[in-house]
């Protein structure tokens, strides 16, 4: 996929024609590890819950029951998450997790 970056984000940084490409190898990814884990474990979709900042968490946030989005990711990562929570600098996970599980 190709991802816009907003270079002009960066301090000194003025706009330009450069863009962000990730490149990511043919491979089993996120969802589909969990498929297995949850299969050997025998833990129901619905019992599991997920983080995500990038559009390559997706697929996983859609297989799960509790999907979070921390509130700097994607777009995409957005829209795919039952709740945003805090950014990653804010402890946005950490938080969550002491929320659901204290």
């Amino acid at each position: 996929y190709l991802e816009q970056f907003p270079f002009s984000a960066i301090t000194g940084f003025h706009d330009s024609t450069l863009e962000f490409v990730e490149i990511m190898p043919a491979c089993r990814g996120k969802a589909e590890i969990l498929e297995d884990i949850e299969a050997r474990l025998g833990i129901p979709p619905e019992r599991v819950v997920a983080f995500g900042d990038h559009v390559n968490d997706v697929p996983l946030l859609r297989k799960v029951g509790r999907a979070f989005a921390v509130s700097n990711a994607s777009v995409q990562c957005l829209k795919a998450a039952h709740e945003i929570v805090p950014s990653n600098s804010d402890e946005g996970v950490a938080s969550t997790l002491e929320r659901l599980f204290a």
